[in-house]
């Protein structure tokens, strides 16, 4: 499995790099420098991912930690471990 991953200032990038880097992505975007207005997401689609940057600024002060996945990433997903447990 391919990933990609975009940690860096929003002029640095395109919004057409970012969906085109994968086919799932999961990461946030603070959109102050302040840190207060976040979005988070997780495995997300392209059509989702669209949305989400559609009203974005890509600017100086927009921080992206973007993780684009080729396919859907099952090694983030763990065993369950709850027979352990009885």
């Amino acid at each position: 499995m391919d990933t990609k991953s975009f940690n860096c200032v929003a002029d640095k990038v395109s919004p057409d790099q970012i969906i085109r880097s994968g086919v799932f992505f999961s990461g946030s975007i603070s959109l102050k420098k302040d840190n207060n207005h976040l979005i988070i997401f997780k495995l997300v689609n392209k059509e989702e991912m669209t949305y989400i940057l559609k009203d974005i600024n890509f600017n100086k002060e927009v921080k992206l930690e973007i993780f684009a996945y080729d396919e859907y990433p099952k090694e983030v997903q763990h065993k369950s471990t709850w027979d352990k447990f009885n």
